[in-house]
């Protein structure tokens, strides 16, 4: 997923994540997003949650 695609995630958004090298599964976003390195940063954090890979911090890349 792109930078400011992921920046527009809230709380309760569905979404897939990546748990493997190709493998995807359902998840549900835990907060707003955040980025560790300030607003310009270049990585993106995500929590999520789902059944298959529980509760996970995400970069923003491994999200689609």
């Amino acid at each position: 997923m792109r930078k400011r695609d992921a920046l527009k995630l809230h709380n309760g958004d569905q979404c897939q994540v990546r748990i493997d090298p190709g493998e995807w599964v359902e998840a549900q976003v835990l907060s707003a997003t955040k980025c560790p390195d300030g607003r310009g940063g270049t990585r993106v954090l995500v929590e999520v949650t789902g059944k298959q890979c529980g509760y996970v911090v995400m970069d923003h890349t491994d999200i689609r």
